[in-house]
C-alpha cells in the first residue's frame, strides 16, 4: 500500500506548522529530531521577537544615572540580570559593558512568549549578548 502524501501544511494543537514535505520525511524516516532541528532559528531572527511590527532584539540599552546617562545599541555586554513578571509582556534585562551597567526592556505582544524568552535568558546569565542572540530557539507562543 503506497503512502499518501500530504498536500498542505497541517496545524497541530501545539501551535507548530509542519509542512507536507517535512511531515512526509518524518513519516518515512521517523526523524523527529531532524524535524525539530530544522524549526530552530536564532533568537535575534525569531519572527515573534517583536512589539507590534518592530523588532525588540537587541533592546536599546540605557544607563540609569541622575545626570549624563548613556544609551547604547547593539549586541554588546554580558547578561547579568533578567526579570519578567508571570503575566507581563515586558522583560527587563541588565547587562554589564566596560564596568558599567545598562538596562534594556524587551516588550512582546504575548505574555507567554515573554515568559519563555525570560526563562531562556535566565539560563544564560554571564554570557555575552552576542552569544545569546546566536542561540537557536523554538518557542510556542499560543
Amino acid at each position: 500500500m503506497a503512502r499518501q502524501q500530504l498536500t498542505r501544511p497541517r496545524k497541530f494543537s501545539a501551535g507548530l506548522n509542519i509542512s507536507s514535505e517535512r511531515y512526509s520525511k518524518f513519516a518515512e524516516t521517523g526523524d523527529y529530531q531532524g524535524s525539530i532541528r530544522r524549526s530552530l532559528v536564532k533568537l535575534r531572527d525569531y519572527s515573534l521577537m517583536t512589539n507590534g511590527s518592530a523588532p525588540n532584539w537587541p533592546p536599546l540599552w540605557m544607563q540609569s544615572r541622575i545626570v549624563g546617562g548613556k544609551a547604547m545599541n547593539g549586541e554588546v555586554g554580558v547578561l547579568i540580570y533578567v526579570h519578567a513578571a508571570a503575566d507581563s509582556r515586558k522583560c527587563y534585562v541588565v547587562i554589564e559593558d566596560e564596568n558599567e551597567n545598562y538596562t534594556g526592556t524587551l516588550v512582546f505582544d504575548n505574555a507567554r512568549l515573554c515568559r519563555q524568552v525570560a526563562d531562556v535568558l535566565q539560563q544564560h546569565l554571564g554570557r555575552s549578548i552576542k552569544e545569546i542572540g546566536d542561540l537557536e530557539v523554538s518557542f510556542m507562543p499560543k
